[in-house]
Order: structure tokens, then C-alpha cells, then sequence
């Protein structure tokens, strides 16, 4: 018998065309999957970052944290960046120009190598030596004055001297003990006959953390090579600070004028500081508990969990050049000087969280070269941090209390909410899927299966369903198979 085959004309609805209906129906389908597609990699990349942050956060937070170790890695990066440059490279990597982040680059750097002792003495005086240099040099003071000038540059000098008193400890030379006597007489004499207690900074600039420093760097000296008359001259200085403190907060201020009248409040960018070398300067542990105690109470203000330092009592405030911007109110500067400020008063807890802070949110990069934080684009903070973290720990000062805990758990707790979400988002897709999809129907058939669809009651050695209408219904036409038997 012969057959009619089904028409291929697109008009005809066949294989060789399709209707808009259709077409349309297949791309919306298409950009279905690609969008479920897009959804499952977001979700997944989301979980994966989740679980990253979260993970990270914990080895943070309660993983091992070798300070020692972390200064070590820091001073890899940092020396070269503070050595003196080359012929070959005048500009590169040590030109740090002049001013007082400079200086206190500088300064942070020599101090943290001194305290490496997992270098020999023969490896760090060189460095020492360089960095002295460098603090003396006309370049980098910057006119703040010179050694043989008691007036002006306190600010330059009293780190100075504290560089000069490490490398004479350190070389053991007769010459070196002589430069630092000869470096601290003339402000021996200086602070023994300041009437305000404030010595300039450099030039009109009056900042009491500057003649702190000052004071601080000449009882080391003192102590390490004997400085005529240093006792006397902080004993008879002391006193003359109580006036200058503040009523509402019992610490000195920010600035002054020549004649100790306060021209800026207090802050703790410098308060942290001073804090730092109290211990050094009090002996009897008095002064500096007192006012440990009140720069707690006046500038630690713990923010999400985190253990951090505001810039200003109220909390608020703008930043300036030298404390950096503040984020809510918090100075990153003084929250990492406060790391040094413990670790003076033997708040171990303290320093310890705050120095673990800074690994979490300081983004650092550890290589070949060293270790660094934020892609090395702040030698200065690099290098207060060293620094911070190199002061010797002291035994605990009376006063000193523990403080709250970083809440590690709950930010890493908080850390996988994300993950979880996403976890839970793909979960349900799956079960969407599972739940709502049926079989496929033959519209969704590959482009290369044959049309039409075979059923199975067409092929010749099939038995027809019982219920089978005869001939099948079908949308084109089949050779007639075999007869079923009569009912008769």
C-alpha cells in the first residue's frame, strides 16, 4: 500500500518550521535554565566565601598568634624601606622624605629591630646606625632642630635619643655611650627648667606627648649609660603637669601654648602614647596606673564585639593628618598605640586582641619580601605596628583589669549566616525541581530525535493497549497493522 507522508511545509506545522508560539516558548525556556544556572554559581560562590570568611575569622581569633615571629616577618618589609637609598637608586625604597610621619617611620622601625632577638647583636646595630643617621639628617628633621638645641625639636629628639639609647645597649662601645650623654645633657637640663613642663615640639608647636617621649628617653638613657642629673630633673618636672590636667578626664591635652594653657583637648592618639612610656618614666607606678586607668575609662569603646579606641571621649570627631581618618568615631592609629600602651602596663589580654584585630581587618600580604598590611601602602601604620607589638611586656600594673573578650564565636557565627542562606536557597531548588518537573513532553525533545515520536503501539510486534482506539489516533498517517479479532 502506498503511504502519504506527512508534509514538511513550514505552513503545515512540520518539522521544518516552527510557530512564534513555539520559538518564543523555547527561549523563555532557555533563559530559565540559564538564569537557574547563574543563580546555583552565585549561591555556591557565596557559600565558598562564607565558609572562607568564617574560617578565617576562627584561626584568627583563637589560632596561635606568635607575636614575636609576626615583628619579625614586619621588619623584613619594613627595614628596607627606611634604609638609606642608593647611588643606584636614590629614590627607591628608602626615600620616606621629611616630616613627622617620617621620622616616626624611622623611629618605629630602629625600635622594633632593636627589640628582634631572633637576629644577633652584629646584625642589628648596623641597621641601628642607619636609622640613626637618618633621624639626624637635615633632610628629614626638617629644621625641628639639632642635638646641640635644647628649645626647639623635642618631637625629633626624644626619638632620637631612644634610637641612640637602643644602639649604645646593643654595641657596648664606649663611643656610643658618650653620643648618647652628649645627646640627653642638654635636655637634662631643658626639662629641669621649664616652668610650663611643656617643652616645644618643634618650632610653636607645644604637644605634651612630645616632652613625655622626651622625659621617657632620658630615664633610659640614664639607665643604660648614666645621664648626670636625670633624676633630679623629672622629679622636680613632674609636678609641674598636675595643673595641666583635665577636670572631667585627669589627663593632660592634646596641645598647648607656651605657657601650658590647654589649646586642644585631650585624644587618645596621643594619650596612647603617653600611656606607652608613663611606666618607663614612674618607677613608684603611681602616675601611670592613674592615668591607665582613666585613659580606659575615657577612650576604649568597644564597637561590635571588637576591642578598639576613639580618638575623642565623645566618640566623635573628625581625623587629621596625624591620627588618620576615623571610621565611626574609632581611630585606627590609637587603637594600634594602645597595643604598645598594654603591653607597658602588662595588659596582656588587651594587646593581644587588639594585635589579633589588626591581622583580621589589616588585609596582610606575607611573602618573600616580609610581611606588610594593606598591600604595604602604609609603611607608617607597618611600622607602628612592629613597634606596638616589640615593647616589652611588663609585669601588670596595679589597676589594670580584664576586660571583655573579642567575640570571635559570634563573628564567626556571623560569618556563615551567609553560607547558610545560600545553602538553604540551593537546597530548596533542588527540592523545587524535584517536586514540580514532570516528563518531559515531545515538543522538548533534542532537536536530532525523530519526528514524529514512535508510540509504542506503532511497531509492528507490539501487542495494542486493550484500551487503544483502532486505527491510533494520530496527527498523520500509519500503515494499517494487524487486524484485531473480532468481537463476534
Amino acid at each position: 500500500m502506498e503511504h502519504r507522508l506527512r508534509s514538511t511545509d513550514p505552513g503545515a506545522g512540520g518539522r521544518g518550521g516552527s510557530s512564534p508560539g513555539r520559538r518564543r516558548r523555547r527561549l523563555a525556556g532557555r533563559a530559565r535554565r540559564v538564569g537557574a544556572l547563574l543563580g546555583t554559581v552565585l549561591l555556591l560562590a557565596l557559600l565558598a566565601a562564607s565558609i572562607g570568611a568564617a574560617g578565617r575569622i576562627a584561626y584568627v581569633g583563637f589560632g596561635p598568634h606568635p607575636v614575636a615571629g609576626l615583628v619579625s616577618e614586619q621588619l623584613r618589609w619594613l627595614e628596607p624601606q627606611v634604609a638609606p637609598p642608593t647611588a643606584a637608586s636614590p629614590g627607591a625604597p628608602g626615600d620616606v622624605g621629611p616630616g613627622e610621619r617620617a621620622v616616626l617611620q624611622v623611629a618605629f622601625t630602629a625600635l622594633a629591630t632593636a627589640a628582634d632577638r631572633s637576629r644577633p647583636e652584629q646584625v642589628r646595630v648596623p641597621l641601628l646606625r642607619a636609622a640613626l643617621a637618618r633621624l639626624d639628617s637635615p633632610e628629614i628633621m626638617g629644621g625641628q632642630g639639632t642635638a646641640g638645641e635644647a628649645a626647639p625639636g623635642a618631637f625629633v629628639q626624644g626619638w632620637s635619643l631612644l634610637v641612640d639609647t637602643e644602639l649604645a645597649r646593643l654595641s657596648g662601645q664606649e663611643s656610643d655611650r658618650s653620643a648618647v650623654r652628649s645627646r640627653a645633657t642638654p635636655w637634662v637640663r631643658a626639662l629641669a627648667t621649664v616652668s610650663s613642663g611643656i617643652l616645644p615640639s618643634y618650632g610653636r608647636v607645644y604637644r605634651p606627648v612630645d616632652t613625655i617621649v622626651l622625659a621617657a628617653a632620658l630615664r633610659r638613657a640614664d639607665d643604660a649609660v648614666g645621664v648626670p642629673g636625670t633624676a633630679a630633673a623629672i622629679g622636680a618636672w613632674l609636678p609641674r603637669l598636675e595643673p595641666l590636667r583635665e577636670p572631667t578626664t585627669n589627663l593632660l591635652p592634646h596641645r598647648t601654648d607656651a605657657t601650658g594653657r590647654p589649646q586642644e583637648s585631650t585624644r587618645a592618639s596621643s594619650q596612647a602614647m603617653i600611656q606607652t612610656f608613663w611606666p618607663t618614666i614612674d618607677s613608684a607606678a603611681a602616675t601611670s596606673s592613674r592615668d591607665w586607668v582613666a585613659f580606659e575609662n575615657t577612650f576604649l569603646c568597644p564597637r561590635l564585639g571588637l576591642a578598639v579606641v576613639c580618638e575623642f571621649p565623645d566618640g566623635g570627631g573628625g581625623g587629621d593628618r596625624l591620627s588618620g581618618p576615623l571610621l565611626a568615631g574609632v581611630s585606627p592609629t590609637a587603637t594600634v598605640l594602645t597595643v604598645a600602651a598594654a603591653r607597658a602596663h602588662g595588659n596582656n589580654e588587651l594587646a593581644e586582641q587588639i594585635s589579633r584585630e589588626a591581622e583580621l581587618f589589616g588585609a596582610p600580604i606575607g611573602d618573600d619580601t616580609g610581611r606588610r598590611y594593606l598591600g604595604g601602602t602604609a609603611p607608617a601604620g607597618d611600622a607602628l605596628l612592629a613597634w606596638a607589638r616589640s615593647v616589652p611586656l611588663e609585669r601588670e600594673r596595679p589597676g589594670v583589669d580584664a576586660r571583655d573578650r573579642v567575640a570571635w564565636a559570634a563573628w564567626t557565627l556571623g560569618a556563615l549566616l551567609p553560607g547558610v542562606l545560600a545553602l538553604g536557597l540551593l537546597a530548596w531548588g533542588q527540592l523545587a525541581r524535584r517536586r514540580f518537573s514532570g516528563p518531559l513532553e515531545h515538543d522538548a525533545s533534542p532537536p536530532d530525535a525523530p519526528y514524529p515520536p514512535v508510540a509504542p503501539y506503532d511497531r509492528p510486534d507490539a501487542p495494542y493497549p486493550p484500551d487503544a482506539p483502532y486505527p491510533p489516533d494520530a496527527p498523520y498517517d500509519v500503515p494499517p497493522g494487524p487486524q484485531r479479532p473480532s468481537a463476534n
